[in-house]
């Protein structure tokens, strides 16, 4: 019975480890690029969306960064 215990918990413990992985990484590059698009409003970088090359094309999520970072980054605690 010690066994079967054992391997279910060793189960558990690598499903646990790879689905906080996924979840950790994508975490990681949403705030990556929200801290990357607040820098480079901040330094005037970003000062027309019409500038953006292809910015039509761009998914979303981009471009709602792009337009107001910090607003995602507050919605995103």
């Amino acid at each position: 019975m010690t066994f079967e215990i054992g391997l279910i918990f060793l189960v558990f413990v690598i499903c646990n480890t790879v689905f906080s992985y996924r979840a950790g990484m994508k975490e990681g590059q949403f705030l990556g690029i929200v801290g990357l698009v607040s820098m480079l409003k901040d330094h005037n970088i970003l000062k027309n969306k019409n500038a953006i090359h292809n910015y039509d094309a761009l998914p979303l999520p981009v471009k709602q960064v792009l337009e107001d970072p910090e607003k995602v980054l507050m919605e995103s605690e």
